[in-house]
């Protein structure tokens, strides 16, 4: 039988989190917040007050009234953290023909911009205001000189909304900025901006990114190689800057990704070996006082000097909690001190729980309390070295369970070799950051010392690189083109936890209940199976600069689009590609007919439709009625008459046969079902 009463603060963060969920999927005003938080409250007091007579007969109640209050608190922290809700936030004010904003972030480079995050102070419209909200800002490269965390500008022109998708299944980008209290955006000339006098205050994080920045100059110095130099700055300080596409999609087919971004793989590197250097034990901790004098300030120490990104605090924060567990030698469970350190985290930022990041670094760790044990007791090998290997393997396997269904849905791969490549991976990460931690010490002390260690880390990372590249290569390295729905995810989920609790606990109604699930998600299954054969469709995508439609029929597809295009894969892949992998599908083998008509366009007939790819000068006025669609294709010429994508479709009507516009540049995306 579960109690929640060895699990209070579990129960605490669950409807917290509910709460947060709740304000943002079903926002409300703050009246009706304050109601639900109030109403609690006054059943919690008349139940204290009331405590001697009603303990034994409605003591389900104190636990009930405590959560709602924790829900309502989740909400109370939502709307306490939700920008938009105050008066002077952009969103409810006039455009802006000048403003004054804080650099919050530091600078990442993305393509020919240099991007950074602003807050606003003050805008200029009809006169000056005091103004709040965030901006994304991008700076055209090459600059003269950079702005830096910290500083204040002031900048011409009025930053714009961010847009809502415009594709079938696009990632909605709007979304995670709105998230990050971001609902801005705006491109920046060179000679739109200067840097203006402002009081210069003390700021810890301006002061880890100066730090980091010194440190990643350090190991520029020593090690050699653009593609080592950029591993080892990722691995060491989480500075992903300079990694290229190719590199990042070996490791992410290789199951290696994890390593790329400092988070909790590399804290709870530096907290066990301490634990060893200092002659402890997880769990075992004989000298708390020395854990807490060294462990801790250590971790936060590593957080500082990896400029305090967000997933390093959220490793760091976790991995306190658990020091400080041992210290005060609390016996209470793991999953306790994970959800007390979640709910403070939580406290600073509600937003956080929709942060892919956070997801995965709970979710692997609670992943690793429960299925680690099982997983290891699996296979218990005598000798020493096959027992380390099979322990890693267990590690590996337990944390891939538990992340799988979550990287699935926002990642759409897995990879398939996680378990080999992890047996080097981990035992070469923990070196690397070790190393490179000692390399820093060194450089400082002997430059002489600092270039060996740094030779002997590029080498390291070179031999790496080279495995991982060797796994990407083996066959069925990776499924991609997964997509899951959420509804699958959660389905998933429930599967593994009741099998988890059968095979701990051996009670059929675990079975039984694993089945059910499993039959749900079969038949859900089968069901976008169903529905993805039965497709007949035109899709029209809204392309900036270009233009792309699909013709599907059942499971396959035919692609029609412009050059620049079909060369840049990124590009399809976050306005194409996801839509097509929604219903899994494939592109055909045989492809429609295509005529080119002159004084017209290119004509394509297929499922008895006639589509016209039209020529950028042709009137509407003037096009024939025997087409069933006509597209004027974007970006084809520099004396194109449209400069917009503007789709005709055809209707009859009274007055005959007319066309219907669609201006898919304004309105998006147009799915037509056949």
């Amino acid at each position: 039988m579960f109690y929640w009463s060895g699990f209070p603060f579990v129960r605490v963060v669950l409807f917290f989190i509910l709460g947060i969920l709740a304000g943002i999927y079903l926002p409300l005003p703050a009246a009706p917040i304050g109601l639900l938080l109030g109403l609690p409250v006054v059943a919690l007091i008349v139940l204290l007050a009331k405590r001697g007579s009603w303990q034994l007969r409605y003591n389900f109640l104190y636990g009930m009234a405590l959560s709602w209050v924790f829900l309502a608190l989740g909400m109370v922290f939502l709307l306490q953290r939700t920008e938009t809700r105050q008066p002077n936030h952009l969103l409810h004010l006039p455009s802006a023909n000048y403003y004054v904003a804080r650099v919050v972030s530091g600078p990442e480079v993305k393509g020919g911009y240099l991007r950074l995050r602003l807050q606003v102070e003050a805008i200029a419209a009809d006169g000056w205001r005091p103004a709040t909200g965030r901006v994304l800002a991008y700076f055209r490269l090459p600059l003269r000189q950079s702005p830096a965390y910290n500083d204040r500008l002031l900048i011409k022109g009025a930053p714009f909304e961010v847009t809502p998708p415009r594709n079938p299944r696009e990632f909605d980008y709007r979304q995670y900025l709105a998230f990050n209290n971001i609902h801005h955006q705006q491109f920046v000339a060179q000679d739109a901006w200067l840097r203006v006098p402002g009081q210069q205050r003390f700021d810890v994080i301006g002061a880890s990114i100066r730090v980091r920045n010194y440190l990643a100059a350090v190991l520029g110095e020593n090690i050699h190689g653009a593609e080592e130099l950029a591993i080892a700055k990722a691995l060491i300080l989480g500075d992903k800057g300079d990694l290229g596409k190719p590199v990042r999609e070996v490791y992410a087919m290789a199951g290696a990704m994890h390593v790329l971004a400092v988070s909790g793989l590399h804290v709870g590197i530096i907290y066990v070996v301490l634990l060893m250097l200092l002659g402890q034990k997880q769990g075992k901790v004989k000298k708390p006082g020395l854990v807490a004098v060294v462990v801790i300030p250590t971790l936060w120490l590593y957080a500082f000097v990896t400029g305090l990104s967000p997933s390093v605090l959220r490793a760091v924060t976790m991995f306190s909690f658990l020091a400080l567990a041992q210290v005060f030698n609390r016996r209470s469970h793991t999953l306790n001190t994970l959800a007390i350190s979640a709910f403070i985290l939580l406290l600073i930022n509600p937003y956080m729980i929709m942060a892919v990041g956070f997801q995965l670094s709970y979710v692997a760790v609670v992943g690793i309390i429960f299925l680690y044990p099982v997983v290891e007791r699996w296979f218990n090998p005598g000798n020493r070295i096959l027992r380390l290997v099979w322990q890693i393997t267990a590690l590996s396997l337990a944390a891939q369970l538990a992340t799988s269904p979550l990287s699935a849905l926002y990642f759409h791969r897995f990879p398939t070799y996680f378990l080999f490549s992890n047996l080097l991976v981990i035992p070469a990460a923990t070196l690397i950051v070790w190393g490179g931690l000692g390399l820093l010490c060194l450089g400082a002390f002997s430059s002489l010392l600092a270039t060996a260690m740094g030779k002997l880390l590029g080498g390291l990372i070179g031999l790496l690189n080279r495995f991982l590249h060797w796994i990407s290569l083996l066959p069925m390295a990776d499924i991609h083109n997964l997509a899951p729905t959420i509804a699958d995810t959660w389905l998933v989920y429930g599967l593994l936890v009741f099998a988890f609790l059968y095979l701990t606990a051996g009670k059929v109604m675990y079975f039984r209940l694993a089945t059910a699930l499993t039959v749900v998600l079969c038949l859900n299954l089968f069901y976008a199976g169903y529905r993805s054969r039965h497709l007949r469709q035109m899709v029209f995508y809204s392309i900036n600069r270009g233009w792309a439609v699909d013709l599907v029929a059942g499971r396959r597809f035919v692609s029609f689009a412009d050059t620049a295009l079909l060369a840049d894969r990124e590009k399809r892949a976050f306005l194409v590609t996801p839509y097509r992998r929604f219903y899994g599908l494939k592109p055909a083998l045989a492809r429609p007919v295509r005529q080119q008509v002159a004084g017209l366009g290119e004509i394509i007939a297929w499922q008895g439709k006639t589509l016209l790819l039209a020529n950028p000068c042709l009137k509407p006025t003037e096009m024939p009625p025997y087409f069933d669609f006509v597209l004027y294709r974007a970006g084809q010429s520099a004396a194109k008459c449209y400069q917009d994508q503007i789709l005709l479709r055809k209707f009859v009507s009274d007055e005959g046969v007319r066309y219907q516009v669609h201006n898919l540049r304004t309105e998006g995306a147009l799915i037509v079902d056949l």
